[in-house]
């Protein structure tokens, strides 16, 4: 496993434990929870294009975590590292 295989597994484990830690419903949890289960394990051999739409779609995240934080239906601290970990993410696609 190469070291952004391991990056991206530690950051998907990491953004499931937060989200699993909000006090929210079981859809709104689903909903947050299914963003992750379709990021891949791996990035190697993702096209441009792929990596491009994995990005828009954490920032699309990063949104949503935003406006739910706004409306007081997750804690801004949790807010913050859901946020913090989508930007780590994006990071590592864009090496």
């Amino acid at each position: 496993v190469s070291k952004m295989g391991t990056q991206i597994a530690v950051l998907e484990n990491s953004l499931t434990a937060v989200i699993n830690s909000l006090n929210v419903s079981s859809t709104l949890k689903g909903q947050l929870l299914n963003v992750v289960q379709q990021l891949p394990t791996t990035i190697s051999g993702l096209t441009a294009a792929q990596k491009s739409r994995l990005i828009s779609t954490m920032n699309s995240f990063i949104s949503a975590i935003s406006t739910l934080s706004n409306a007081k239906m997750i804690p801004s601290a949790q807010a913050s590292q859901l946020t913090t970990l989508a930007n780590e993410f994006i990071a590592v696609l864009q090496t």
